[in-house]
């Protein structure tokens, strides 16, 4: 598990490689922003196809 502040600063990073903003930030509220919609499900996509991909490696690792 990636501790708030990890992450935080990992998606900050992020958004400084893409030269724009993915979330708006209020004292209160964090939401998408255009741009962080857009990339919503590619992102969702790459982390499935990531987790498949560990699944496949566990289940051939228990096979040998």
């Amino acid at each position: 598990m990636l501790a708030q502040q990890a992450l935080s600063a990992q998606v900050r990073q992020l958004e400084t490689r893409l030269g724009t903003q993915l979330f708006e930030r209020t004292t209160r509220t964090v939401r998408l922003t255009e741009a962080g919609e857009l990339l919503l499900p590619h992102a969702r996509a790459v982390l499935e196809t990531l987790d498949a991909g560990v699944r496949e490696l566990e289940a051939s690792q228990r096979a040998a």
